[in-house]
């Protein structure tokens, strides 16, 4: 502003209005470094959740792998709080939450992991497309998994049937 500017240039200024204009500048210029840095880690986050879900990307929501935070945070050398505050609330133009993309995974025969993401859309997908008048018990589900090669419980498939607010087979 150029009415502060002459304030703070004009030798014959009051040194208190002087002091107060000082700390008001510097008070705006660190919340533009910090919205700056904010952004550019916010930026750090998106690259590497796009680079780590490529496959998902590319060819849909079965292909997301596992991802945590604390091993997202250990590859960017933040800390994971960090991490957190940036997703929060956040959104790529997928319509996804940046949140969405972090998920716990289950082992599988490859070395990779499937994400919960994955299986609970398989599971909702499955029992969509079941015989109504035969409908699959967890216990098939999760053969059906395991013929994937998918190690997982019939109790994880009930959680995320229940998670997915689909009623039991019974």
């Amino acid at each position: 502003n150029s009415f502060y500017k002459e304030i703070l240039n004009d030798e014959s200024s009051d040194i208190v209005a002087k002091e107060f204009i000082k700390d008001r500048l510097d008070s705006a210029l660190n919340l533009i470094k910090s919205i700056e840095h904010r952004k550019s880690t916010t930026i750090m986050i998106a690259n590497s959740i796009l680079n780590k879900q490529k496959d998902f990307f590319e060819k849909g929501i079965h292909y997301i792998k596992p991802m945590k935070m604390q091993e997202l945070a250990q590859e960017l050398n933040i800390h994971q709080s960090t991490i957190s505050r940036g997703v929060n609330g956040k959104y790529m133009l997928t319509l996804f939450e940046f949140k969405y993309f972090f998920s716990k995974g289950l082992e599988t025969q490859e070395t990779e992991g499937v994400s919960s993401i994955s299986i609970k859309k398989f599971i909702k997908d499955t029992i969509k497309n079941e015989d109504k008048s035969k409908p699959l018990s967890d216990e098939k589900i999760k053969v059906m998994l395991n013929n994937q090669g998918i190690n997982i419980a019939r109790r994880t498939v009930s959680k995320y049937r229940e998670e997915l607010e689909i009623l039991p087979s019974s």
